[in-house]
């Protein structure tokens, strides 16, 4: 039997938020900072839903844009207590 890849990523990201201590981040963000562990953006998504749906983080809302380029990356608001020192 095997852990869920998912679920198995998680402590990775959750590590990285309490050592960098970001109040605030983007998915690019996350991205950087776990590449070697969370190779596809799949995997990445993954594990930022179920620390959101478990309150470790929360989606800020996005507003839309016009014009050229790409779109912001979501940002991602850290909960108090993985940030208190």
């Amino acid at each position: 039997m095997g852990l869920d890849p998912a679920i198995a990523n998680v402590p990775h990201l959750l590590a990285w938020i309490r050592r960098a201590r970001p109040t605030t981040f983007t998915r690019r963000d996350a991205q950087r900072a776990t590449r070697p562990r969370l190779n596809t953006a799949a995997d990445l998504d993954d594990a930022l839903d179920l620390l959101e749906q478990h309150g470790y983080i929360r989606l800020r809302p996005t507003t839309t844009r016009s014009g050229p380029g790409r779109h912001p990356s979501p940002t991602y608001d850290v909960h108090p207590s993985l940030v208190a020192r």
